[in-house]
């Protein structure tokens, strides 16, 4: 009696909560949105204190777009080079992954070979679409608006070499949540002296 086991997956560290999908609010999912909000009942005047009024308020529209928008699995994001990526690319990277899917349920040789034939025509349609790409930016940098294509290249590469890519939030000494790495940098530096003139 043969008997194949799965290894167990390892545990998904959490480093980032989900998230609402913001991007997909467009075309009909405005209107569906819309729609969501009208039919939600808000506190009146007086029930409550105004932050608490405004915490209600929140929860019930996060969960309506989360219920229209949907939301991300959370995890780790890995920043990808996508500014160069079309439609051949993505239905060919759509084809290797359904074929790799498919490779790994049956454990097949022909389903392999279509698989590795699929990754070799990915990587096909990624060279030339790449190539094309860049070509369209070398052209866009020689044309009279190119000079401010260059800051916008080099600041993004700029930003592409520090540590964080996203910001992070952090609870300032006042209580209030500070997003701006600026804001960070200085409220861990007020921390940081306060704690070492203890």
């Amino acid at each position: 009696m043969d008997m194949t086991f799965k290894p167990k997956s390892t545990p998904r560290t959490e480093n980032e909560p989900d998230l609402i999908k913001w991007w997909l609010l467009k075309g009909d999912k405005v209107q569906e949105f819309c729609n969501e909000l009208d039919n939600l009942v808000f506190p009146g005047e007086g029930h409550k204190d105004v932050n608490a009024n405004w915490m209600d308020i929140q929860a019930k529209i996060l969960k309506a777009a989360g219920k229209v928008l949907g939301r991300t699995k959370g995890g780790k994001r890995i920043p990808m080079e996508t500014w160069w990526w079309s439609e051949p690319v993505r239905t060919a990277l759509r084809r290797k992954k359904e074929a790799f899917k498919t490779w790994q349920s049956t454990k097949t040789n022909e389903d392999r070979q279509q698989y590795k034939q699929s990754k070799k025509e990915a990587r096909q349609v990624i060279a030339v679409e790449r190539s094309k790409a860049t070509k369209e930016l070398y052209a866009s940098l020689e044309k009279k608006d190119g000079h401010k294509l260059i800051y916008k290249l080099a600041k993004l590469r700029n930003q592409a070499t520090k540590d964080f890519v996203k910001n992070k939030i952090l609870k300032g000494p006042d209580g209030n949540l500070v997003y701006n790495s600026k804001d960070i940098l200085k409220t861990w530096h007020q921390y940081y002296d306060e704690a070492l003139d203890k």
